[in-house]
């Protein structure tokens, strides 16, 4: 889970796009997705500047969690 455009979500989140990531990834059949805490309407913004910083753009889906819901089923937010 990530806020865009924070200074360290761009090289985290460019990271499974990386050949070494991608192939461990296909050969586990795992799939990928972003969950942010950012609207929907954000996340071009975000990916472009991904593919200015890191040399490409997430190639997997985003899930706009602006009202946290996912976030607290899941217990991915400390102390909810």
């Amino acid at each position: 889970m990530f806020s865009s455009r924070t200074p360290r979500t761009s090289p985290r989140s460019a990271r499974p796009n990386s050949a070494t990531w991608r192939e461990e990834f296909d050969k586990r059949n795992v799939k990928i997705i972003g969950l942010s805490v950012d609207p929907v309407d954000n996340h071009a913004g975000w990916a472009d500047d991904i593919r200015e910083t890191q040399g490409h753009a997430p190639n997997y889906p985003m899930i706009g969690d602006t009202d946290l819901s996912i976030s607290k089923a899941w217990g991915m937010l400390a102390g909810h």
